[in-house]
């Protein structure tokens, strides 16, 4: 028993000082792989030196239990504005036009597209975004009859498997392309309606590569500042949706909020995780539906399991 006390004490500290390491790297390197993937992962992180600062109180070590409880604020910080409870109420003299978007990454794997199919009959959304699909789910898709409301259609060549998007509308789009930046980015999408009051809304649809490899974390960060730099030329009302594989604690990710001007509705309703819907003790959230400042949310919420990795994203908005 001593010899296995001696073992666990030993394997407590170095893996506190490798997951210390790995957590002040992912903090101040998150742009560079592989920093960038432990970057994604604060839920677990303080599930991990909560389990620490236990052992080390048990233990007696209370320098080490000291520098868990930091580890475990430092985490907490990051999720903070979106734990937070706020008042979403925003009453407005003038009703505007309500519109429904839907963010769904299908997964390509997906064999239950049944689940898909009526989810999206169920919450008949006005906008929808998919990800992940191919020729054969995109027929089976049809052939069960969820896109039959949708005569506005605008897909992207497929970049590699899982690299596909397209948007689907219930409304007249007066605008519909797709936005290249570079040969090896994947590009998003893009349509502009004019409402029935005469407001413009232009919502994009983008699917950056994940940060798997350096190369692809360069990718990412190229694809965030393609879609930056399209926003000036777009109307003051914009959603950008899709699944972005990144978290909002990836400096990536935060850069392209301070460059792109638009905000995450997650904040004050909770971290919202949707990904990976088959292992939820890794859940994050990577999924998005992004608003500017002109445009008011009524309701937003994940959706239920759709035979996905991903679980959908529903958003009510108001302009």
């Amino acid at each position: 028993m001593l010899k296995i006390g001696h073992y666990l004490t030993r394997l407590a500290h170095k893996s506190f000082w490798v997951l210390s390491s790995l957590v002040f790297a992912s903090y101040s390197l998150s742009n560079f792989w592989p920093f960038n993937l432990f970057s994604h992962f604060p839920i677990q992180w303080i599930s991990l030196f909560s389990v620490g600062l236990g052992w080390f109180i048990f233990k007696r070590n209370y320098l080490r239990a000291v520098a868990c409880v930091a580890l475990i604020a430092m985490n907490t910080l990051q999720m903070l504005p979106y734990m937070k409870a706020a008042d979403h109420a925003q009453a407005s003299s003038i009703a505007g036009t309500k519109i429904r978007l839907m963010q769904m990454n299908i997964f390509v794997g997906n064999r239950n597209l049944n689940k898909a199919a009526e989810f999206i009959k169920s919450q008949s959304p006005d906008v929808l975004a998919i990800e992940e699909f191919n020729e054969k789910s995109l027929a089976k898709l049809k052939n069960l009859h969820c896109l039959d409301e949708y005569p506005t259609m605008l897909m992207v060549p497929n970049y590699g498997p899982g690299s596909q998007v397209a948007l689907f509308s219930k409304l007249p789009a007066v605008e519909s392309r797709a936005e290249y930046s570079q040969e090896h980015v994947r590009p998003c999408l893009k349509m502009r309606f004019i409402l029935n009051d005469g407001k413009e809304l232009d919502v994009v649809a983008m699917h950056p590569a994940p940060p798997a490899l350096p190369l692809f974390v360069n990718r990412q960060i190229d694809q965030f500042k393609c879609v930056s730099s399209l926003l000036p030329k777009l109307g003051k009302n914009v959603v950008v949706m899709g699944d972005f594989n990144s978290t909002p604690w990836a400096n990536p990710f935060k850069d392209f909020i301070k460059e792109s001007g638009l905000q995450d509705p997650r904040i004050g309703r909770g971290l919202m995780p949707s990904w990976p819907s088959i292992f939820p003790p890794l859940f994050i959230p990577i999924d998005y539906i992004l608003v500017s400042k002109g445009i008011t949310v009524k309701d937003y919420s994940v959706g239920s399991p759709v035979g996905s990795d991903h679980l959908p994203l529903v958003m009510d908005i108001e302009i």
